[in-house]
């Protein structure tokens, strides 16, 4: 059986538009976050899925709620292995300030340079938590079409992990979505919207 997963980025925040690094900081949806997901909504409707899982950051249970008033799953829950990289001393830092106190060059939350700094999630602890995560609810609920309403970093380092280079390649805008499927243990896109492959 044919197990679908959709990966949704959480709708925009204050923060995603002043360019500020969240990370584990829990934001609430700006207004312009509420009417994204509302609009975004008809689309994953369109994809039919039976199983909602969220991380349990407020932007994303958010993002969810407001889909579920249109798409109405068999379960909804949320999983603490979908949140974001934690950042440690660049949370609430925009790119300029991050270079400014560490001279770090941060373009992506995808990056190792910050690996030493405090509080800093490793690359390699992130991308061991987003494929044991993926592989868990695989396992769990196989044969089900599954959305995940996740953050740009989960999405962008799991495609990084099994599909290609997404560090500069592909960018994972707010209520983008990925869909992708496993077969033979090879993953697979099936589905994108919003994405913006090219560009960083």
């Amino acid at each position: 059986m044919n197990t679908s997963i959709f990966f949704l980025r959480h709708a925009v925040t204050d923060s995603n538009k002043l360019g500020i690094w969240q990370c584990s900081i829990d934001e609430d949806l700006s207004l312009e976050g509420v009417k994204q997901a509302s609009e975004v909504a008809p689309v994953i409707a369109s994809l039919s899925p039976e199983i909602i899982i969220s991380s349990p950051m407020k932007r994303t249970i958010e993002t969810s709620e407001i889909i579920m008033k249109t798409v109405h799953p068999e379960e909804f829950r949320t999983c603490n292995g979908l949140r974001e990289r934690s950042g440690g001393v660049i949370e609430g830092l925009t790119s300029r300030e991050i270079k400014e106190r560490f001279g770090i060059e941060m373009a992506s939350i995808l990056s190792d340079a910050i690996d030493t700094l405090p509080g800093v999630e490793p690359m390699a602890t992130f991308l061991n938590r987003i494929n044991t995560t993926v592989d868990n609810i695989i396992r769990k609920y196989q044969g089900k079409r599954i959305l995940v309403v996740t953050h740009g970093g989960f999405i962008r380092g799991f495609y990084q992990s099994n599909i290609g280079n997404a560090d500069g390649a592909v960018r994972f805008r707010n209520c983008s979505i990925l869909g992708v499927a496993r077969e033979n243990g090879i993953w697979s896109v099936i589905y994108s919207m919003g994405t913006d492959p090219g560009k960083a």
